[in-house]
């Protein structure tokens, strides 16, 4: 998800741009009103892009309301999570109340350091990401380019269901149709992603101030 800053204060943001991954397919919107070369629309509750997460095949796309945008309707039903600071056990839920409330995890203190170490108990896969290169902008604004050396990280998590290593953490998510990007490109340089993929021009800035999984710390 993509906002733009108005000001100093992030509660005036206003989401700009969306973009899901489905079926090793990166699949972008952009909210009514703005004007991103996407895919599709995306409502929004308030700030958050209101989302539809495929049962079984996990595929995740706008909302439409019929449940017509997955690859497979679901057969019990729908469940509206919503975050509550709690993870609820959907499975406990009634027909009545279909709202499951969720909590969120840091990436980097779960599957990071996982990855890193390439737990054989977590991952069945592994890629050697090497060195990539990104922008970064300093306190006075000015931007330089910086080789970060990333090297060999778990890329896909251990399991056999569906296909053999078949889920993967977002540092594994690739477009099948977008050639030549290299894996982990969407998760390490989103900025860079996020130009490209919606054509956006020279006033859009991929310089990170912050950017942790590269190593890009705001002081």
């Amino acid at each position: 998800m993509a906002a733009a800053k108005d000001g100093g204060d992030l509660a005036g943001a206003r989401v700009v741009a969306v973009e899901t991954v489905a079926h090793d397919r990166f699949l972008r919107y952009a909210p009514e009103g703005e004007r991103m070369s996407a895919h599709g629309r995306v409502d929004l509750d308030g700030q958050r892009p209101v989302l539809y997460i495929e049962p079984k095949g996990h595929g995740v796309t706008a909302y439409s309301g019929g449940g017509g945008d997955a690859t497979r309707r679901p057969a019990r039903g729908s469940l509206l999570y919503k975050f509550t600071g709690r993870a609820d056990d959907p499975e406990g839920e009634t027909e009545e109340a279909r709202v499951v409330g969720y909590d969120l995890l840091p990436l980097r203190t779960t599957l990071w350091p996982r990855a890193r170490s390439r737990a054989k108990e977590t991952f069945g896969k592994s890629f050697d990401y090497a060195t990539l290169t990104v922008s970064v902008a300093d306190a006075r604004g000015r931007v330089t380019r910086r080789k970060v050396k990333v090297g060999r990280l778990g890329c896909a998590l251990l399991g056999k269901v569906g296909a053999e290593n078949a889920a993967r953490p977002p540092w594994g998510w690739f477009d099948r149709e977008e050639r030549g990007q290299p894996l982990g490109a969407w998760f390490f340089d989103p900025a860079a992603t996020l130009k490209r993929h919606y054509g956006l021009g020279v006033e859009f800035s991929t310089a990170y101030l912050h950017a942790p999984f590269v190593g890009i710390t705001r002081r």
